[in-house]
């Protein structure tokens, strides 16, 4: 969610450069230019919510209640039955946005960028046992098992070595590695660690491929990173997800593609 849905909502807006080489420091927001789209399932709504300061006992990292432009930070739903209706906005107006909701975030570098702070992920319809539906999904596509991703790598750390070390298709990921993952066996439940695995071919469709969110939502308070060193405070509460079908490849490209389901 942080990831894939709200580091691609910002900025709504994209700034006037001097040369075309400033590009790579500026997020490529890919939601962005959806409004009025739907971009996740319909079952499922989206809401940012910056005056609220915590959530069952626990501070919630995206609090504010005035942005650093002085506008009133505004509760806003962003996504309404899988359609994405709002975006962050500040001061700077798009063509169907003209009004600031109070998210303007000012970095060092004197950009104003206007952010989520706390989003909460909500669904009509939820299933108790995600990992039961995992094992239905890869039996009804004939598939020996499922995936399941407990922890992906977090890019504030990673992203910040990348830019020295990394490759450009490693920086232009959209998400991180998993580094805490398991096979799931259809027939059986058992779980099997993987390790050395890579999202291959990520796009923000695979939203749109959600197919059961859990009963139980969780918080997540972190930094997220807007790239070049820049970061900002979000918070993420939002239950488990199952998504129908990713693609997935070996941290070495020489490696197999492996495919939830089925090996290749």
């Amino acid at each position: 969610v942080a990831q894939l849905f709200a580091a691609q909502l910002t900025p709504a807006r994209s700034p006037l450069l001097a040369d075309d080489w400033m590009k790579q420091y500026v997020p490529d927001a890919k939601l962005a230019g959806k409004l009025s789209r739907r971009v996740l399932p319909e079952f499922i709504t989206v809401t940012d919510e910056p005056t609220r300061e915590s959530w069952e006992g626990m501070r919630l990292a995206g609090y504010r209640l005035v942005d650093d432009e002085g506008v009133p930070a505004e509760n806003v739903t962003l996504v309404e039955s899988g359609r994405l209706v709002a975006l962050p906005i500040g001061r700077g107006p798009t063509k169907k946005l003209t009004e600031s909701n109070g998210r303007a975030v000012a970095f060092p570098n004197q950009w104003t960028v206007p952010t989520a702070s706390n989003l909460f992920v909500r669904s009509a319809k939820t299933r108790k046992d995600l990992v039961a539906e995992l094992r239905k999904l890869a039996k009804s596509v004939d598939g020996g098992f499922g995936l399941l991703i407990t922890r992906l790598d977090a890019p504030e750390i990673s992203r910040r070595y990348q830019w020295t070390q990394g490759s450009d298709e490693a920086r232009a990921a959209l998400l991180t590695a998993p580094i805490v993952a398991y096979k799931v066996y259809a027939d059986d439940g058992r779980m099997e660690p993987v390790r050395g695995i890579a999202f291959d071919e990520v796009s923000v469709r695979a939203l749109r491929d959600i197919c059961a969110v859990g009963a139980k939502p969780k918080l997540t308070n972190l930094r997220q990173s807007l790239g070049g060193g820049m970061a900002y405070p979000l918070a993420v509460v939002t239950p488990d997800i199952l998504v129908e079908e990713m693609e997935f490849r070996s941290s070495s490209r020489s490696e197999p593609r492996l495919v939830a389901g089925r090996g290749e």
